[in-house]
């Protein structure tokens, strides 16, 4: 720097141009650069080639780990992972491998975890489970997927606002049944209850519709049987349901008049069917009163009314004095009372 300012302060070499005088050195100016040079300040004008320009502060280029993301080895605070970490992870598993050479880093592929996490806790994606997963897997996908550990599980809604504790046997397989087919597909216990309310309200429609089917049966069937049996109506059918129940019981009898025919029509509302009972209880003596509406069960005198028929049509010498009495008697008794009998 002290020879450079002291070859300014040199007088050009060679004859200055004609006509111009020779330069000299103002004495007080050679010695401020002379004094400039010994503490090795730059001359004052332009700066020196390849400063940056006034005013502009200089920037420090960033290190290669801070262009990459990644902590320098050895700075405060900085993770080191070890090379192998992938194979520390995968111990041999190709596919796990194959898996983590996606990431740069431990911390990425936990970040990666966590976000995928984060989207199966809202709902924003479901991960598919594989044909091939052990119990421990289904029983972990179960729980991301909403779906209860045991059929019991399932809290389903019950029709008609009934009770489960309501249920007969059959009605309670029924929804269990439909508690094992919704565990054995895998569906949440929201997607299970959606389609149980739509299954109710298509049967709770059917038996809306049905009621309605039957009230109208119902009045056809007074409209005829008026009309057919007139003021026998009320008694004939009391002599239709003491037949039935001394045939079939009281629980039997109701099950079959409740019984529906192949056009859904119950077998009680169908006129062809009373005709067709009231003349088979007639047949066996029973009857009733027209005015009181009491019936009489006249089976034993009609089974031995007809005993003594048979005696008199096949065997006449059997017919004695004392069956010839018994028969008038019945007769007499079944004339008496005003019992109707075919």
């Amino acid at each position: 720097m002290k020879h450079y300012w002291e070859e300014l302060l040199r007088a050009p070499a060679g004859d200055p141009p004609a006509g111009d005088p020779p330069i000299k050195p103002d004495a007080a100016a050679a010695a401020a650069l002379a004094a400039a040079a010994a503490a090795g300040d730059p001359p004052a004008g332009d700066p020196p080639a390849g400063d940056p320009p006034a005013g502009d502060p200089p920037k420090k280029k960033g290190s290669i780990y801070d262009e990459a993301g990644l902590d320098e080895p050895g700075k405060e605070g900085a993770v080191t992972w070890p090379n192998d970490w992938r194979e520390q992870i995968a111990k041999g598993d190709e596919k796990k491998m194959k898996h983590l050479e996606r990431y740069a880093s431990p911390e990425a592929f936990a970040d990666s975890k966590f976000a995928m996490n984060q989207k199966v806790s809202s709902g924003e994606y479901r991960r598919v489970l594989a044909d091939d997963a052990d119990e421990a897997t289904v029983k972990e996908w179960r729980v991301e997927q909403g779906i209860p550990d045991a059929p019991g599980g399932y809290d389903l809604p019950i029709t008609l606002d009934g009770e489960l504790a309501d249920m007969n046997d059959s009605q309670k397989a029924v929804y269990e049944s439909w508690q094992t087919t919704f565990h054995e597909q895998n569906l949440s216990s929201e997607v299970a209850s959606a389609l149980t309310e739509h299954g109710n309200a298509i049967v709770e429609a059917h038996m809306e519709a049905q009621a309605e089917a039957d009230a109208v049966q119902l009045d056809a069937f007074d409209d005829a049987m008026r009309a057919d049996w007139g003021a026998e109506y009320r008694i004939n059918g009391k002599v239709n349901v003491k037949y039935l129940n001394d045939t079939m019981g009281e629980e039997g009898s109701k099950e079959l008049m409740n019984a529906r025919m192949p056009n859904g029509m119950l077998l009680k509302n169908s006129p062809e069917f009373s005709k067709m009972l009231n003349n088979a209880a007639r047949a066996n003596g029973i009857g009733g009163n027209m005015e009181s509406g009491e019936l009489s069960g006249m089976t034993d005198k009609a089974t031995r009314k007809a005993e003594i028929e048979k005696i008199q049509q096949t065997d006449a010498g059997k017919y004695t004095p004392e069956l010839r009495k018994e028969y008038g008697e019945i007769l007499t008794a079944m004339e008496g009372k005003g019992e109707i009998a075919v």
